[in-house]
């Protein structure tokens, strides 16, 4: 029997470029007898340096050439994001990648050379340069703003009374009125107590009074905010076994600014239908206790806008 055969036919495609330590694979079949520039008599080789690369198939017909080759070898990117942060509620922070690459993927499904983000979590990115890739991620933590409220005003009358900032208060910096620092304060003995806390976003305070089971007590508080926050926007006496109290609140220039004569009465902080600034009023209280003790008392009161 004649077996009739043609001239060999071989197609390695095209030149490629790999990424740094990978390989790229050439292959051809066929019933031809196989000589690569490597010397391979394989069908098919791996290769991972620069350069031209041939293969010669050969039958009885003749012998036929094709060279491919590897243009380049490429370094893997490698994105920086930098370090962990950590930004204040409400606030943006930018994600950037400095240096330039072909193209971005980040995982909010962004595809620009920068991100602006305001929310916790993990953010990541993948760039490629060439068919190279390379990933970076960082964790953005929101900060909130602090915010504090140790209870409302009381007698001590049974023991000691434990005021707490919270759990949630414990990472921020916690500071009472007598100094010290921690999230538990226990008070043994009547008086007007306040306590801070802060962060790198801001601050927030409270203070509670507590007076003398049953004696009578009238004081005001040494600051209040009226900003409409509903908290601690009026200043009010605070008071118990009252039966009379007169409060006369004077500005810096002497002028009178408002007039307290009973225990609901509270200021808002306007005069004239102003909100008044950060700034010190000077106070005189007098009051009359049920069993017929008289108080007077004066002292500043603070604006804190």
């Amino acid at each position: 029997m004649f077996i009739w055969s043609s001239e060999p036919e071989v197609d390695l495609g095209d030149d490629a470029v790999i990424c740094e330590d990978d390989s790229v694979t050439f292959s051809a079949s066929g019933d031809y007898d196989f000589l690569w520039s490597t010397g391979s008599t394989d069908t098919i080789i791996s290769v991972n340096q620069e350069g031209e690369y041939w293969l010669q198939v050969s039958n009885v017909c003749g012998d036929t050439i094709d060279t491919v080759a590897i243009t380049g070898v490429y370094t893997y990117p490698d994105p920086d994001l930098g370090d962990d942060q950590q930004i204040c509620e409400g606030g943006m922070i930018t994600l950037q990648i400095v240096e330039d690459y072909t193209a971005y993927n980040w995982s909010t499904g962004a595809t620009d050379q920068s991100i602006g983000v305001g929310s916790s979590g993990t953010y990541s990115v993948t760039v490629s340069n060439n068919g190279c890739e390379g990933s970076d991620s960082v964790d953005i933590v929101v900060k909130p703003y602090p915010e504090v409220e140790i209870g409302e005003n009381t007698l001590l009358c049974d023991g000691n009374i434990t005021y707490t900032v919270g759990e949630e208060n414990a990472l921020y910096n916690i500071l009472w009125n007598d100094g010290s620092t921690g999230t538990d304060y226990t008070v043994s003995a009547p008086g007007i107590y306040s306590v801070v806390v802060s962060n790198s976003c801001g601050e927030d305070g409270d203070t509670v009074v507590v007076g003398e089971c049953p004696s009578c007590i009238a004081a005001l508080p040494t600051a209040f905010s009226p900003n409409g926050d509903g908290h601690n926007d009026v200043l009010q006496v605070i008071g118990n076994e009252i039966d009379e109290v007169k409060v006369l609140i004077y500005n810096r220039y002497g002028e009178l600014v408002f007039v307290i004569e009973s225990l609901e009465d509270a200021w808002d902080g306007t005069f004239r239908g102003k909100m008044q600034t950060s700034e010190v009023f000077v106070y005189y209280m007098t009051a009359k206790c049920l069993d017929g003790e008289e108080i007077e008392r004066k002292g500043t009161i603070t604006i804190v806008n």
